[in-house]
């Protein structure tokens, strides 16, 4: 799983242009929205797909780009880490595949589980698969 030594080495490109687009005077904002259109963008492409398969190595990269970031003030100070990026990433397509009966992905969930009993709320109401020992 090399693909993430290509990502971080054009992060660290666009990291040398948002630093000439700052010497040129952009500030603030609208140095913030440059910067999470293109390099942060750039880094959550397709996170979903791997980034549980990603190896320390590799997570401990992708986090020095961000940290890089937020040290030189490309992101505003309580940007979140690139885990929590991730999660957010995963979290809005499952909710996304759940709830639009459209989604390619929808018809692959599981079926529905009906209960006669008044439960704590779940994040969803499917039958979930057995584990295999």
């Amino acid at each position: 799983m090399f693909f993430y030594i290509s990502v971080v080495a054009s992060a660290a490109q666009a990291i040398y242009a948002l630093r000439v687009l700052r010497a040129h005077s952009l500030q603030g904002q609208q140095l913030w929205d440059v910067a999470r259109a293109t390099v942060i963008s750039r880094l959550l492409y397709a996170s979903p797909a791997w980034w549980g398969y990603a190896d320390r190595g590799a997570r401990q990269r992708l986090e020095s780009v961000i940290k890089r970031m937020r040290r030189q003030g490309f992101v505003e100070g309580q940007f979140p880490t690139f885990a929590e990026l991730c999660d957010k990433q995963d979290s809005d397509l499952f909710t996304n595949v759940m709830t639009n009966t459209s989604h390619v992905l929808h018809q692959l969930l599981p079926p529905i589980k009906n209960s006669h009993y008044s439960l704590r709320p779940r994040v969803h109401n499917r039958v979930l698969p057995q584990a295999d020992e």
